[in-house]
């Protein structure tokens, strides 16, 4: 499950950090926000595009795209960040801007593999993000996106086009909601885990990490760690190897 905030963890509600937002929806004090650097992304696929119309709807000056292949477009910077040297990625915010596929990790190794660099938080300005929600870095919140109040989001989340995430949910790092999902209160998802597309969760169950839940799902008990669940209501498909 995600693990209880420690006292010291960075991120903030909005109402301390207002002032400093260019949107005003609550971000992680360490990622860095439109005007201070310009943003990167790594991957140049069709989710690439996306983040691109979000980052300049809401501010943002965009390099381009590290990228072995890029979409007809955008700006190719190179085939890989690690190749750049640390003071050009000093100079800039970076983006893991790709979805993957569910349960493969393979985002989740391109971050590792980043380490410190400068990471952007990204809002469409027509997502509604509550003043006390706690938004991780590295996160995209998507078009008509919803996070409810209290709710925490981790870091490297996306949060996709129209997904809601209730009051006092918790998303642990680099879980994917997709369109449409629907979480309702105080659910709390586990890291690398992936809600698909239109699915639904009962309010208040817990999802372990490395979780899929299927597109259309309907969730209405626990989903344990390393488990993928489809139908209405949800049962399970496969259960994956895990710790």
């Amino acid at each position: 499950m995600h693990p209880s905030r420690p006292p010291s963890d960075p991120r903030v509600p909005l109402a301390h950090a207002a002032a400093e937002a260019h949107h005003g929806p609550a971000r992680h004090l360490h990622a860095s926000k439109p005007g201070e650097r310009p943003l990167a992304l790594v991957g140049g696929g069709d989710h690439a595009v996306v983040v691109i119309d979000a980052a300049l709807r809401s501010g943002w000056q965009v390099l381009g795209c590290f990228a072995e292949h890029c979409r007809e477009g955008l700006v190719q910077l190179g085939s890989d960040p690690v190749a750049a040297t640390p003071e050009q990625l000093a100079e800039m915010a970076l983006m893991v801007a790709f979805a993957g596929k569910p349960g493969e990790g393979v985002r989740a190794a391109a971050i590792a593999r980043l380490g410190g660099v400068h990471w952007a938080t990204v809002i469409h300005p027509s997502a509604v993000v509550s003043p006390s929600a706690l938004i991780g870095q590295g996160v995209y919140i998507g078009a008509n996106a919803v996070i409810g109040p209290e709710a925490d989001i981790g870091d490297h989340c996306i949060i996709n086009t129209a997904a809601v995430v209730e009051h006092h949910c918790r998303i642990g790092a680099a879980t994917h909601v997709a369109s449409g999902a629907v979480l309702g209160g105080g659910v709390q998802v586990g890291s690398l885990s992936w809600v698909g597309l239109g699915s639904r969760v009962r309010d208040h169950l817990d999802l372990g990490p490395h979780v899929v839940v299927g597109m259309g799902a309907v969730v209405v008990r626990d989903v344990p760690a390393h488990t993928t669940v489809v139908g209405n209501p949800a049962h399970v498909l496969e259960k994956l190897g895990g710790p």
